[in-house]
């Protein structure tokens, strides 16, 4: 994740998002920093820096949680 946040690009990070990604990539402790944040700020983040997908359960599976069934896409600048 510190590449990720070391390469975006905050002036092209929603303006709520902007101080909170601004801070996660400006300290050495990303985990720690993260954990302090408020649930709406961690939101805040995940939506500012990328797309959850939860796809569909097959018929075929259990349906319990499977970290297969979520797609994770960073966001780039446009």
């Amino acid at each position: 994740m510190d590449q990720e946040l070391a390469t975006l690009s905050i002036a092209r990070t929603p303006d709520r998002a902007r101080p909170l990604v601004a801070k996660l990539s400006g300290t050495t402790d990303i985990r720690a920093s993260w954990n302090r944040l408020s649930i709406d700020d961690r939101k805040t983040v995940v939506n500012a820096l990328m797309t959850v997908t939860i796809l569909p359960v097959p018929a075929s599976v259990q349906r319990r949680f499977q970290k297969e069934l979520i797609r994770i896409d960073w966001k780039t600048p446009s």
